[in-house]
């Protein structure tokens, strides 16, 4: 009996139970779209780059994550370098063995502007997926997974910022309050791309908000797409 309710209790716990994870950077890039050539990275996260670290942790493609909270709680600063690349991109069909870098037909300089000392606090629930899987695995057993890997540093893949040079690193929040720099006060960060969507037809949308960072914590106002046809969200 008394081990049917701590089953119940975990359940209950695994469902109302928001994930909270610490995240630290040296550096990070969150890429503008618009800007096509050089690489000027966001003032903050969005919440697709912060699915992905929780991805990184673990994934199943059963599941998926929904972004509650984003808190920022160091400073915003950037960095800036330039470097030599090569204007050739792999080929996923074909790919090459290897693209050099001073091959002098093939090289430019490209700037990139990245932060650096990044500290976030993502909050987060686990979310089902409807198809094949959803009869193998409950929430309970996907928040179980998730945590023990957290918990015990063994994610399924490195997680990183926005850039795979950028590495990050996880560990579980648990404190009661987040600790922010910009607590008490209020910045319009204008439009920002945050996540995509598939629609019915496998489409991908991307989906942009208004974005401010208020008290520390990322509010998103006014979702919507930029694809003409497309629902706003």
């Amino acid at each position: 009996m008394g081990q049917m309710r701590n089953e119940a209790k975990f359940v209950k716990e695994a469902l109302t139970s928001p994930i909270r994870v610490n995240i630290r950077a040296d550096r990070a890039l969150f890429t503008r779209p618009e800007m096509t050539v050089e690489r000027y990275s966001y003032d903050v996260p969005t919440c697709s780059a912060m699915k992905g670290v929780l991805r990184s942790i673990y994934n199943h493609a059963g599941m998926d994550y929904k972004i509650n909270n984003i808190y920022v709680c160091r400073k915003i600063k950037r960095d800036s370098v330039v470097r030599n690349e090569t204007k050739l991109m792999q080929n996923v069909k074909t790919p090459e063995p290897f693209l050099l870098v001073n091959d002098t037909k093939n090289r430019t300089l490209r700037g990139t502007t990245f932060l650096v000392n990044v500290e976030y606090v993502v909050e987060a629930e686990i979310i089902k997926k409807e198809g094949t899987f959803e009869k193998d695995h409950t929430l309970p057993q996907f928040y179980d997974m998730f945590m023990r890997r957290l918990y015990s540093g063994g994610n399924q893949r490195s997680p990183w910022l926005g850039c795979r040079e950028f590495h990050c690193y996880v560990k579980p929040y648990t404190g009661v309050y987040v600790k922010s720099v910009y607590a008490g006060k209020k910045l319009d960060l204008g439009i920002m791309y945050q996540d995509t969507k598939v629609d019915e037809n496998g489409t991908e949308i991307p989906l942009f908000a208004d974005t401010t960072l208020e008290d520390g914590r990322l509010v998103f106002k006014g979702w919507f797409s930029n694809v003409k046809g497309s629902e706003d969200v």
